[in-house]
């Protein structure tokens, strides 16, 4: 079993998120063996959680990987850590024959850092807000 108070402490300085989420995210989402972590004498410094998630291509369900919370401690960052876990994250989903990843990358720089990886952007979105109409009550 991973270190989850670690994880959870790792995720809360990167995310920002709220304890009521990450205790949620932790007990009703993460299995063990979709962790992957990189840590040095014994401290986590850089996890991914690789998510178990049903896609449809073509009328075909097929499982997918998706890529969450992805992310390494700031001091730690620069040395390769994040391409690391994702070569080996790649590894393990050969082994259990999943055939895609998908991510999506919070910040518009992070599209460069995973292309490099191997990911490919293969949608984009725009959001549009939609004022609510005035209606009479008459």
């Amino acid at each position: 079993m991973k270190d989850i108070e670690q994880l959870k402490s790792l995720w809360k300085s990167l995310f920002g998120d709220t304890e009521a989420f990450i205790s949620l995210f932790f007990h009703e989402v993460v299995r063990d063996e979709n962790i992957r972590v990189l840590e040095e004498k014994g401290r986590i410094l850089s996890a991914l959680y690789m998510l178990p998630y049903p896609f449809r291509i073509w009328n075909q369900e097929v499982t997918a990987s998706y890529i969450s919370g992805a992310g390494t401690l700031p001091e730690a960052q620069g040395r390769g850590l994040m391409r690391r876990l994702l070569i080996d994250s790649f590894k393990e989903m050969e082994r259990r024959q999943i055939p895609l990843s998908i991510l999506i990358p919070a910040e518009p720089w992070l599209y460069g850092f995973y292309e490099k990886s191997g990911y490919a952007t293969v949608f984009t979105y725009n959001q549009q807000v939609y004022p609510p109409k005035e209606r009479s009550l008459l």
